[in-house]
């Protein structure tokens, strides 16, 4: 039994996108980046697992990759609002700002959506960067 035939994927529904993927293909739709967007459509509508295990693989792998990504997206937003409060040159609420992306970042490594070595590297240069600018601001009032 085949995944298409387990209701999972209507078979009219992907016959008639590659018939029209071929159709857009042979009307010169290959040139530029259409083409290629609708070539790696055409490749993955090819590529249907027909193995119920392996249908359940692609499944709960979207499904991580979509957790993976907020995940990221909440680790990026974390790091961007530090450097901006670095920017602005407070180190108070830098320090803070720099709290939450470190919080961001374990809790990233501990999901394993990234590696706890690259969590514990990107720590230490957000650190760093708090580190050098305290101390340039301390240079500066000393001048004066």
């Amino acid at each position: 039994m085949s995944y298409l035939s387990q209701g999972n994927t209507s078979v009219s529904v992907v016959v008639r996108v590659r018939a029209s993927l071929a159709h857009l293909l042979q009307l010169g739709g290959a040139h530029g980046r259409i083409g290629l967007v609708i070539r790696e459509v055409a490749r993955r509508l090819k590529r249907l697992p027909n193995i119920k295990s392996a249908a359940k693989r692609v499944k709960t792998a979207r499904a991580r990759a979509i957790r993976n990504a907020s995940t990221k997206s909440s680790v990026k937003t974390a790091v961007k609002r530090y450097e901006a409060q670095l920017a602005q040159g407070d180190p108070g609420t830098a320090e803070i700002a720099l709290r939450r992306a470190m919080s961001a970042l374990d809790k990233a490594a501990k999901k394993g959506v990234i590696h706890k070595n690259q969590a514990a590297r990107r720590k230490s240069r957000l650190a760093k960067k708090l580190v050098a600018a305290v101390g340039a601001k301390d240079e500066a009032a000393a001048e004066q």
